[in-house]
């Protein structure tokens, strides 16, 4: 299946929340400083070693805000009752 981009959805950018703009802009932030970040540890360490502990920084974050992200206690996933045959 071919990738659509925001036009082709009918989505405009003005209808994005501007909360959401701004949680999508750090991430961003965030993301553009990894390079540096793995060129840094790879100047210290082997290249193994830099990965690993680069990816386990990112696993451990993901962890973390999974964690602490809002949860709907208290949901059922079943149905609430049996549909009744009336034959």
């Amino acid at each position: 299946m071919e990738s659509r981009g925001y036009r082709d959805r009918g989505i405009r950018l003005r209808e994005v929340p501007a909360r959401r703009m701004s949680e999508v802009a750090s991430t961003v932030l965030l993301a553009s400083s990894i390079t540096y970040v793995e060129a840094v540890l790879g100047e210290h360490f082997t290249y193994a070693q830099a990965m690993g502990m680069l990816a386990s920084t990112v696993l451990v974050g993901a962890a973390v805000v999974t964690w602490l992200g809002p949860e709907a206690r208290g949901v059922s996933f079943r149905r609430a009752t049996e549909p009744k045959d009336e034959c």
